[in-house]
């Protein structure tokens, strides 16, 4: 079984990079079935910092990421 890290998500779901398209692949044979993977709560939670990041979004002001990705619901502590 492989522990997939946030870079083969980062660059499945990011810009035009050589390993584009291998980490599609992969993602691919892994919802197929051909390949046994999973995750780490925190490996989902720095894919979301990073694709926030860089799209701009602020979850605490309604921010979400684009297609079948996460809704962010939550709002900080402290204003």
């Amino acid at each position: 079984m492989l522990v997939l890290d946030t870079s083969v998500l980062v660059y499945a779901s990011g810009a035009d990079h050589p390993l584009r398209e291998p980490a599609v692949r992969l993602l691919r044979d892994v919802v197929a079935s051909r390949v046994s993977a999973t995750t780490t709560p925190e490996v989902l939670q720095q894919y979301a910092h990073v694709r926030a990041r860089h799209r701009g979004d602020r979850p605490w002001l309604g921010g979400c990421l684009s297609g079948s990705e996460f809704r962010f619901g939550y709002r900080p502590a402290m204003d």
